[in-house]
């Protein structure tokens, strides 16, 4: 290709990854233990992309806020806030509108995923019913 970019040095893939892994659901850091999880991902370069799907089979148990771990790899050092998008079935109707899940962020250096409300605020315990799905899809980068 004689379009390449100003600083490409190479065109070849040398670093493509699939899998599977263990997402571990907690709330207010402690792990949950009545879920069930199929958690796939794809590794090209730097970029990891996860899909993951849990289902929560009873009353959590716990209180705090929500958060996924066990993410493949660990987040690139400067990559915080790659954002990945939610889709929750059967989870409590929330009394305002502002609690309804649409997205959260991948923590720097980590490997943990945070869900986040419609304005930016933490699904915490009351999020969660003894029997939902949660589906979210997103990406980030490692170092």
């Amino acid at each position: 290709n004689t379009d390449d970019a100003g600083g490409m040095t190479a065109e070849i893939l040398d670093n493509y990854e699939e899998g599977t892994f263990t997402a571990v659901c907690k709330l207010g850091g402690s792990a949950i233990s009545n879920y069930t999880t199929t958690s796939r991902y794809t590794k090209i370069g730097r970029v990891v992309y996860v899909s993951v799907f849990l289902s929560i089979t009873g009353a959590p148990g716990q209180a705090g806020s929500l958060t996924f771990t066990g993410l493949p790899f660990t987040i690139g050092a400067a990559n915080n806030y790659h954002c990945f998008s939610i889709d929750a079935h059967n989870v409590p109707a929330p009394d305002d509108p502002e609690d309804v899940w649409v997205t959260g962020y991948f923590l720097a250096s980590g490997t943990s995923m945070h869900p986040r409300n419609r304005i930016g605020g933490s699904v915490d315990d009351s999020d969660i019913d003894d029997a939902c799905d949660i589906v979210f899809t997103g990406f980030y980068q490692v170092d």
